[in-house]
């Protein structure tokens, strides 16, 4: 099997896009490896303002292994350097 997928659609690697494998490839903007996605909040949290409170969200993707922005491996904007790894 080519460049296995190992999503955690499943236990083991599998197929890349079978089953209930989402077939999204996302590749670190760090490190340049191929990761997963975990969704992040970088909100402020709850505030006050004027009398009004809220609470306050800014949800990003980001990679598991260095939380940083990443790049979908498939995408015409991934950087030649990452392509060739």
């Amino acid at each position: 099997m080519a460049n296995p997928c190992n999503c955690p659609a499943y236990s083991f690697p599998h197929r890349w896009g079978g089953g209930k494998c989402s077939g999204n490839r996302y590749v670190c903007t760090v490190c340049a490896q191929e990761c997963h996605v975990k969704r992040e909040d970088f909100g402020i949290g709850p505030y006050e303002y004027a009398g009004a409170r809220g609470t306050h969200h800014d949800y990003a993707d980001v990679s598991d292994c260095c939380e940083a922005d990443v790049y979908d491996y498939w995408e015409d904007n991934l950087p030649l350097s990452m392509r060739l790894r």
